[in-house]
């Protein structure tokens, strides 16, 4: 009774879930903790709330948005975009500090992050596959992208 229509709804449950991200990641990027491993945390954080918000996740990241009478706020969008640059920004750090094997701090950022979109939407969308543990597959994904971007 309080939303106009199901677009509406579904705005509200999208904003709710990726304020929790943002502040997340916001808390993650602040510790005083080497670049690499705080990418590494953020990254987990990623896929966790994905698995942990598989609806949410498929309307923010997976699925062209709700048609709905009212808008969807430019706030909404950047809540996403909040998420990603709060950790662009961490993988810049370890780009300044040389740290990179390969490509730029942006095309590095966006493959980590592609990577790992990849996991959640395959678990999320295929449930029925027979995926070895989802915690193990996050970490196996995250140690190996990051030995391969990552310099020692």
């Amino acid at each position: 009774m309080h939303f106009p229509d199901k677009g509406c709804i579904l705005l509200e449950i999208c904003e709710r879930t990726l304020r929790m991200l943002l502040e997340r990641n916001s808390e993650i990027a602040a510790k005083p903790l080497d670049a690499v491993v705080r990418v590494k945390m953020m990254l987990e954080a990623y896929m966790r709330w994905g698995l942990d918000h598989p609806n949410a996740y498929q309307l923010v990241y997976s699925q062209p948005r709700p048609v709905s009478a009212q808008a969807w706020p430019e706030d909404t969008v950047d809540l996403s975009v909040q998420c990603y640059e709060i950790f662009s920004g961490v993988v810049r750090e370890i780009a300044a500090s040389g740290r990179l094997r390969t490509g730029t701090a942006d095309s590095a950022a966006q493959a980590l992050w592609m990577s790992c979109h990849g996991v959640v939407a395959l678990l999320a969308s295929r449930p029925g596959f027979d995926w070895c543990d989802a915690g193990e597959l996050m970490q196996v994904t995250l140690d190996g992208l990051l030995h391969g971007i990552v310099v020692d």
